[in-house]
């Protein structure tokens, strides 16, 4: 099975919405519910899109498998807009369509993909297998590693030549060109909180558990 990159890109959007709408205010708890149903949902999802993303291993926690799926996307996308900047520049461009700068933000691309695998290296290097992350000391360097990669992927478009081709490119007329761009720029920012809103639930069911106590 082939990996969706438009499925996961919806899907990544998808859970930033749910989990924000847990975090935010006071929703009632059939909200909570549903939210953290329709969450679970789309996780499940995500798992099967993500077994074959060539690192070889398991996803171990909801968090790395966000980031898993954002790096997919991300990895996959770059790949996408090569092939769709080589194929604007196969044909005779005007001068007003800047073929140059094209041609110059070809060279970008691999610096992109570089910085994507630094960033993964980042929690890469601590992620162990299973075992050993259910240590609580190694769990917890794990988590701060995949914490400290998910802000290094954050800041990716802070490179000045990504953020020219990324912000360039979703102003361009070519739609094979834009598409990608956007998807990029939807998984580098995704901000998806899964722990926060798993504590919300938890929260509020011990409080229901001591309510009916009383």
């Amino acid at each position: 099975m082939g990996f969706y990159s438009q499925f996961s890109t919806n899907a990544l959007q998808r859970l930033e919405r749910l989990t924000a709408s847990l975090t935010a205010g006071r929703p009632n708890r059939a909200a909570i519910a549903h939210a953290i149903s329709a969450m679970d949902s789309v996780l499940a999802d995500l798992r099967t899109e993500i077994a074959n993303d060539g690192l070889g291993i398991r996803v171990i926690s909801d968090e790395e498998l966000v980031f898993r799926t954002a790096r997919m996307i991300i990895n996959i996308e770059l790949d996408d807009l090569d092939r769709a900047i080589r194929s604007i520049l196969d044909v005779d461009l005007p001068r007003s369509a800047k073929p140059e700068m094209w041609r110059g933000f070809l060279r970008v691309l691999p610096l992109a993909k570089a910085e994507l695998w630094r960033v993964t290296r980042i929690w890469l290097q601590y992620r162990g297998d299973e075992s050993t992350t259910s240590e609580p000391s190694h769990d917890a360097t794990y988590r701060l590693a995949l914490k400290t990669a998910f802000e290094e992927l954050d800041k990716m478009d802070d490179i000045p030549e990504v953020e020219r081709v990324l912000y360039r490119g979703i102003a361009a007329r070519w739609p094979e060109i834009v598409r990608p761009c956007e998807q990029i720029l939807v998984a580098i920012h995704a901000q998806v909180d899964i722990g926060a809103a798993r504590r919300t639930w938890s929260a509020l069911n011990k409080w229901t558990q001591l309510a009916a106590a009383r």
